[in-house]
């Protein structure tokens, strides 16, 4: 169906409006200032067989009127059939007005005008004409106003008359405005009536800010009809961005968090961040691409170099031909930890009379500050112990005395609180301090005077403090035998009967001498009542009065300037001896026998003994 207007008609008409506007009748009717309306006739849309809706434009110029359309088959109107007025007001743009004619004949030539008219005169439009459709005739199709733009997207819409044949219809589309190559949206039947159908199609996956044409097309066993071309451009949109929490936040750093939609459009993004929540001064992380997608994806940026127990705030700033986007504002502060208390670990030291060695050393040095700041102490003791410094890192205390035969170890605790510069941070830590009762010669001072020297054969050789040591020299056939008694060394006290315990002492052999010599080391009452560790004589013996109850061989290999540690634990029922890599066990005898001394021979060497100690007795 087709609009019989040819281009010379169109500009004649145009003519002929512009033509009546300068004479009068079309803007000024020549008095009183008033001016006529200004009247154009439009294309009839749409067209069935039967009716025909027709269309025009007017605008009132300022004075209230009214509006009409004469229309009929003759072409110049005379006679013509008129519609019915119609109000416009009396404002001065153009106000569309339209009106359907029905009952007409098909196949039928009509011609109409919009006429208007107001206190200033009547205007009378340009006279056009359309043709009613004929049945069975090509579809007629009307290309409608596209809607629901978006940046990747559009719905197209127009109009189908079937003209009484089945029809299908769908819409051609493309960037290209000639249709040589275009995309088509699928075929939907319009049916076979002589009604106007409606038809839509949404396009999706479009270019943002690329300009789109399309146009309705219809066939039938008559022919293809193809609308006019109409046109939309996709939209345009700046990124979308939403500023997420911050993550992985240390000390000194924090991963920075994002999402950012590109809305179709080459994108790009960094963060924002600092100190400063107005940032009026900030740092900005690299600039990276976001891509040019329609979804929303997360994004991150790494900062480090930051100040512990900060408050820092960041945004994430997206940037696209369309413009800027700013997130909100987020913050996050920077770990301040607390330091760590370490009051060392738990001890056991032993009160040791005579020798005045029982200063204790707490050791909280093992404490910490991870952010950076300097720490202070603060040691709280037991009632009835006195530090040295409750300030200090490394304070001493005198061990109280523990008398024989011990009733029970004391157990002492002691708390350490840890502050730190960083501002009110503080923890604890505690630590236990066992004291016990021992006999312990470290020989950390010169105690050789306190012990009994005797030789045991040939010439007497020498013992002697030998820094932390004691220094046994001897020549070829001689022999020296050190003693001492436990309880002599704690002035005032009563000699120690120990009838279970441990013994334990280091040896190192440091020289020989011809034939070869060896040690020996008992500890008991006396030389008939004693346990024996003899490499000299080659057994692990127990001797009751006079007599030997339980031996043993042992003949180890001992290698000069190796140390070696000796221990002898010793009940009743059993006693054990590790030495020199091996262990040697006597059970034979039950018989008690009492510890009170120590005897160590040297015969034929030189060597060096330390940490001689007696200890866990009951």
């Amino acid at each position: 169906m087709q609009i019989r207007r040819t281009t010379g008609f169109l500009v004649l008409s145009l003519m002929t409006a512009f033509f009546l506007a300068a004479c009068g009748g079309g803007g000024d009717s020549g008095g009183g200032g008033a001016k006529t309306p200004v009247t154009t006739t439009l294309a009839a849309l749409p067209i069935t067989t039967d009716n025909a809706t027709i269309n025009g434009a007017v605008n009132p110029n300022g004075d209230n009127t009214v509006a009409w359309f004469e229309w009929g088959t003759n072409s110049g109107l005379s006679p013509f059939n008129k519609t019915p007025d119609q109000t416009l007001g009396s404002g001065t743009a153009d106000i569309p007005v339209t009106s359907k004619l029905t009952g007409l004949t098909s196949g039928t030539t009509y011609y109409f005008r919009v006429a208007a008219s107001n206190p200033a005169g009547t205007v009378k439009g340009t006279i056009v004409s359309f043709v009613t459709a004929a049945p069975n005739t090509p579809p007629a199709v009307q290309t409608l106003a596209h809607d629901n733009l978006s940046i990747s997207g559009a719905t197209l819409h127009g109009s189908v008359i079937p003209n009484g044949l089945a029809t299908n219809a769908y819409f051609e589309w493309g960037t290209d405005n000639t249709f040589v190559t275009p995309n088509v949206t699928p075929s939907q039947a319009m049916g076979s009536d002589l009604a106007s159908h409606q038809i839509s199609a949404n396009l999706t996956g479009l270019t943002t800010g690329t300009k789109y044409y399309f146009r309705v097309v219809a066939t039938n066993s008559a022919g293809t009809s193809k609308g006019a071309p109409a046109s939309f451009t996709t939209n345009t949109l700046s990124p979308t961005v939403q500023t997420n929490p911050a993550t992985s936040v240390t000390t000194n750093g924090a991963v920075l968090n994002g999402d950012v939609n590109p809305n179709g459009l080459a994108t790009t993004y960094h963060f924002e961040w600092g100190t400063d929540n107005t940032f009026t001064t900030f740092n900005a992380t690299p600039v990276l691409s976001a891509g040019t997608g329609i979804s929303s994806a997360p994004v991150t940026a790494s900062i480090s170099g930051l100040t512990l127990g900060t408050k820092y705030y960041f945004r994430i700033t997206a940037n696209n031909s369309a413009g800027d986007s700013t997130g909100t504002i987020r913050n996050f502060t920077t770990v301040n930890p607390p330091p760590t208390a370490n009051a060392g670990p738990d001890q056991t030291v032993y009160m040791l009379g005579a020798f005045g060695r029982t200063e204790v050393t707490l050791d909280g040095s093992g404490s910490t500050d991870g952010g950076g700041g300097t720490l202070t102490y603060l040691w709280t003791p037991p009632a009835g112990v006195t530090l040295s410094d409750p300030t200090a890192a490394k304070p001493t205390f005198t061990a109280p005395v523990i008398t024989y035969p011990p009733d029970a170890a004391e157990n002492l605790q002691f708390s350490l609180i840890v502050t730190s510069s960083r501002g009110p941070v503080s923890v604890q830590d505690n630590v236990s301090i066992t004291v016990k009762w021992a006999f312990l010669d470290d020989f950390s001072v010169n105690s050789i005077s306190t012990y009994t020297v005797t030789k045991t054969w040939g010439v007497l050789g020498t013992f002697t403090y030998h820094t932390d040591a004691a220094s046994v020299t001897t020549g070829a056939s001689n022999g020296l035998m050190f003693e001492h008694g436990f309880g002599l060394i704690d002035t005032g006290l009563l000699p120690i009967r120990a009838f279970e315990g441990v013994f334990a002492l280091n040896y190192t052999r440091t020289a020989t001498h011809a034939p070869g010599g060896g040690i020996e080391i008992r500890i008991g009452e006396d030389f008939n009542n004693c346990y024996v560790i003899s490499p000299l004589n080659g057994w692990v013996a127990k001797r009751f009065n006079g007599s030997t109850v339980d031996n043993v061989a042992f003949n180890p290999t001992i290698t000069t300037g190796t140390g070696y540690f000796i221990k002898i634990v010793f009940t009743p029922d059993l006693t054990t001896v590790e030495a020199f890599g091996q262990t040697i066990s006597l059970s034979a005898d039950p018989t008690p026998v009492p510890v009170e001394k120590f005897f160590i021979t040297t015969v034929e060497q030189d060597a060096y003994y330390d940490n001689i100690t007696l200890d866990e007795v009951y």
